[in-house]
């Protein structure tokens, strides 16, 4: 997959200069790939979107397992989850990134919101 993802980023670059808007780049296995080249930092920006047949509460329960999140993405190397004083959760993950890229980062933060007239 992180193979295809570096293809359509090298293919980007070579369209995205023509124009910076998001062009597709990429389509497979029910996912659309796009991408654009960023005119401040000449970076090329990648991202892809895909429907799946599940409630935004079901892909969110799958997301943020940590304990299994391991099982559907080879490239987390590393994870951490930890509560803010205030009640937040604070989740970190890294990710494994072939050569030449650099491990990325990720960040969430969480909080719970019940909503009393919700029925």
């Amino acid at each position: 997959m992180l193979q295809h993802i570096l293809a359509a980023c090298a293919l980007a670059l070579t369209r995205a200069r023509i124009t910076p808007q998001w062009q597709v780049v990429g389509r497979g296995h029910g996912v659309t790939t796009r991408a654009r080249v960023d005119a401040a930092s000449q970076l090329c920006a990648v991202y892809a979107e895909a429907r799946v047949n599940a409630s935004v509460a079901a892909l969110m329960a799958v997301v943020l397992d940590l304990e299994r999140y391991r099982d559907w993405d080879e490239t987390l190397v590393e994870t951490r989850e930890w509560t803010t004083d205030d009640g937040r959760q604070i989740i970190y993950q890294r990710f494994k990134q072939p050569w030449p890229v650099r491990d990325r980062e990720l960040v969430l933060r969480r909080a719970g919101v019940c909503d009393a007239a919700a029925p």
